[in-house]
């Protein structure tokens, strides 16, 4: 399979910020909502969403 340059830059990337963080994950949500705080950009949203109900299928 020929290699995607994307997907590297992608895990390039991870690998730099939790290179940062020690790997620490919770250290790492905690730099990311700080950034988000201070940049007035929405990333991550925490809060549970409600169900929704299914409709049957029509056969």
């Amino acid at each position: 399979m020929k290699p995607d340059p994307i997907l590297a830059e992608v895990w390039r990337t991870k690998d730099k910020l939790a290179a940062e963080v020690d790997y620490d994950v919770a250290t790492l949500f905690q730099k990311l909502r700080e950034t988000e705080r201070t940049s007035g950009h929405y990333y991550v949203s925490i809060e549970s969403r409600k169900p929704t109900k299914r409709k049957k299928a029509v056969r």
